[in-house]
């Protein structure tokens, strides 16, 4: 009976280990806006055509999504764009990535200083701390 619940317990701690394993994070929140005025962040609306936050439904707007690896679209918007910057209103951006195991990417939103055009940058990446490839 031990021997059943131990050897239970390791597969479970081996199946949660390689779900761990293949994920990669896409954050859209840049604590360092104050430094670059035309660098917001985004909030990540769509991935792969899948609604994973409402429009306007600021919530969760700054957490990490979860992507396995692979190659996704993203659909974003610019925090640029939220009700306190109604005069600057901008549109979602379609952002493609071939997301890699074990990497969270930052992206940020690029704006123009004399319009409402913006694009999505790809900042940095940097590796997941509980991830090991």
């Amino acid at each position: 009976m031990v021997f059943r619940l131990v050897v239970i317990s390791l597969f479970i701690s081996l199946t949660a280990a390689a779900e761990k394993k293949s994920v990669a994070q896409i954050d859209g929140y840049w604590n360092q806006s104050g430094t670059y005025r035309d660098r917001h962040n985004i909030y990540i609306t769509k991935v792969d055509g899948k609604r994973i936050l409402a429009h306007r439904d600021f919530k969760d707007r700054h957490r990490a999504v979860e992507i396995t690896p692979g190659l996704h679209t993203l659909e974003v918007n610019s925090s640029c764009c939220d009700i306190a910057h109604a005069s600057r209103p901008s549109k979602p951006k379609l952002f493609s990535i071939d997301a890699q195991s074990c990497v969270r990417y930052i992206l940020v939103a690029q704006h123009d200083r004399e319009s409402t055009e913006w694009e999505v940058v790809l900042l940095g990446e940097k590796p997941i701390k509980y991830c090991s490839r």
